[in-house]
Order: structure tokens, then C-alpha cells, then sequence
């Protein structure tokens, strides 16, 4: 079942979450975030990016079912 998975993100107060769908909700759609959720989205991928090995592959996502 598509769309069933959560993104959890650590914001370092507390974890953010959305639903995995939130790309086509933001995409197809015009949502936006809010900004405390937007904010540590944009920190978690900069940290993945500067942390990440050499031999880094992007993370698939998985609904779970």
C-alpha cells in the first residue's frame, strides 16, 4: 500500500514526522510544511551530506505494508 511510511527527522528538541507522501503532497499540490519541519529537514540532509562515506547510495524509501 503506497503512501503507508513515515519520515522521521530529529530536529534536536524533538522529532519531526510526516507522512512519506509529503513530496507529492509539496509537488502535485502546493503544501507547504511548516517551517520548523522544513528547517530540520534542510539540517538533516546537509549533515547526511557532509557525513555520508565515499561510497554513499541514496536511501530507498519503503512504505510499510
Amino acid at each position: 500500500m503506497q503512501g503507508t511510511g513515515e519520515i522521521w527527522i530529529d530536529d534536536g528538541d524533538m522529532h519531526v514526522v510526516a507522512p512519506t507522501l509529503i513530496v507529492h503532497y509539496v509537488e502535485q499540490h502546493a503544501y507547504r510544511p511548516p517551517t520548523r519541519f522544513i528547517r530540520a529537514a534542510a539540517q538533516a540532509a546537509d549533515h547526511r551530506r557532509r557525513n555520508r562515506p565515499q561510497s554513499w547510495a541514496p536511501p530507498v524509501l519503503i512504505d510499510a505494508e
